[in-house]
């Protein structure tokens, strides 16, 4: 996981699964999604962008995770005060920014 001001960059080798090398602009994000992998399994944020179908998966404790988390608050993606009480968690609910719509 890599980011600068203007990009960011996924790069995983997860076992049993493809080389993982894809990125994104800042600019693409649209929704994301908190999801408390509680007690047992990582947490893990899914970013949904313009410039892809399905969602980039960066989990929060992997290379870079903690970093990133706090530029996606700082930079309004996510509001810190969700953080905060999606950190909190250990039930594995789910946090989603911006709030989802009845249309939606």
């Amino acid at each position: 996981m890599e980011f600068d001001d203007v990009d960011v960059r996924i790069r995983a080798n997860p076992p049993r699964s493809s080389p993982v090398d894809a990125g994104f602009p800042w600019a693409s994000i649209e929704r994301v999604i908190f999801e408390d992998g509680g007690f047992a399994s990582s947490d893990v944020f899914y970013l949904f962008t313009s410039v892809a179908t399905d969602p980039f998966v960066v989990l929060t404790e992997g290379e870079g995770g903690p970093e990133f988390s706090g530029a996606l608050c700082e930079r309004g993606y996510f509001p810190p005060e969700i953080f905060a009480q999606a950190m909190r968690s250990s039930g594995g609910g789910c946090y989603v920014w911006p709030p989802a719509t009845s249309a939606e």
